[in-house]
């Protein structure tokens, strides 16, 4: 379920990538940066739904919700009618932050490719 917040979203900005990069520069965001966000949120979400490589898309989606955080939600500069919106919306977004650790720490499930694979190996 958590991967599928990150690829949905990211594909949404895929399909409108130039849109994306604009909109993220036009906040300040380095070029760069705005490049490889769409690439790196669809990217992490397709890897935490099939679980491959499970601890490093979770580290993935980690820096990229820390970053978009920051970025979009800081709710102590908003003004007055978007404060509590802004809020709720920050700490969503520490609580994704907390799930995408909990994967970090515990790994794959069970029957994901990440578990096929090591199962391979030990084989």
């Amino acid at each position: 379920m958590l991967g599928w917040l990150f690829l949905s979203s990211g594909w949404g900005k895929l399909m409108n990538y130039d849109g994306a990069v604009a909109s993220l520069v036009s906040r300040g965001v380095p070029d760069w940066l705005a490049h490889l966000a769409p690439v790196a949120e669809f990217l992490g979400g397709t890897l935490l739904i099939v679980g491959l490589t499970t601890r490093y898309a979770a580290v993935l989606v980690l820096v990229f919700t820390v970053i978009a955080t920051f970025i979009s939600h800081r709710y102590w500069l908003s003004d007055p009618a978007q404060v509590t919106s802004q809020y709720i919306n920050f700490w969503k977004n520490v609580c994704i932050m907390g799930g995408t650790l909990l994967l970090f720490v515990t790994g794959s499930g069970r029957i994901a490719v990440d578990a096929l694979l090591q199962r391979r190996w030990r084989n």
